[in-house]
């Protein structure tokens, strides 16, 4: 049986990790090309593109789709404001972030 409805994306390096959006209208796809790449779903169309400055080993929504929580092999994490465009915030770590996960309410990652 054929799986209907596949989009295909092209991205400058090998996919790493996606995320789904609350409302499943957005999918953000990181990649070893340094970038997040945010696609709209029901155009089919990037619709923004984020710099990293290191291979995107993890990215995840927060519950309100305000934010986009990103982890490198660079030892931080950032969050990005979707709406603004930007980095609003860097965490630094102690690794590589292969994973994220936001709370709920949005008040911790």
């Amino acid at each position: 049986q054929a799986v209907e409805g596949i989009t295909k994306f092209k991205r400058g390096g090998q996919v790493r990790c996606l995320a789904w959006s609350k409302n499943d209208t957005f999918l953000a796809v990181g990649s070893f090309d340094k970038t997040v790449a945010i696609f709209n779903m029901d155009s089919d169309e990037m619709v923004f593109e984020m710099p990293c400055g290191a291979s995107v080993f993890a990215v995840a929504w927060s519950a309100s789709e305000k934010y986009i929580a990103v982890g490198t092999d660079a030892k931080f994490a950032s969050i990005f404001d979707v709406k603004a465009g930007k980095i609003v915030h860097d965490i630094a770590c102690d690794g590589s972030v292969a994973a994220l996960a936001w709370s709920s309410d949005d008040e911790f990652l």
